[in-house]
């Protein structure tokens, strides 16, 4: 059966450009009380249309930015003030290791976990 919340969760989406701050970030998701993400492996735009199409190729230095791939990582934060801990941590990862991407949240006004298992 699916359990049901109605609260004032958030999405927490980060797009972030380089493997070592993912696992930093990770780690410190944990530390805060955010337990559970999921992790897409991702391209930026630039990437694709410097790749895909000639015309774009002379802006690869401008459009491209870290490796190969982007990290999306997509988390429902059901205690907003725990992504409020994150940031006030952020600033001693940014000293860890170069950070690049993007932060942002999304209001949740629905939020289901399924759970089934088999009897």
């Amino acid at each position: 059966m699916a359990k049901k919340s109605e609260s004032q969760s958030v999405l927490f989406v980060c797009v972030i450009y380089g493997k070592e701050f993912l696992d930093l970030m990770l780690e410190a998701f944990l530390e805060v009380g955010i337990s559970g993400a999921t992790v897409v492996q991702s391209q930026g735009m630039g990437r694709i249309l410097t790749r895909d199409f000639p015309l774009f190729a002379g802006f690869r230095e401008l459009l491209e930015s870290g490796g190969p791939y982007n990290f999306t990582v997509f988390s429902v934060v059901e205690d907003p003030q725990l992504i409020d801990h994150f940031l006030e941590i952020l600033p001693s990862l940014e000293e860890e290791t170069q950070v690049k991407g993007v932060f942002f949240t999304v209001p949740v006004t629905r939020f289901f976990k399924v759970d089934t298992k088999p009897a």
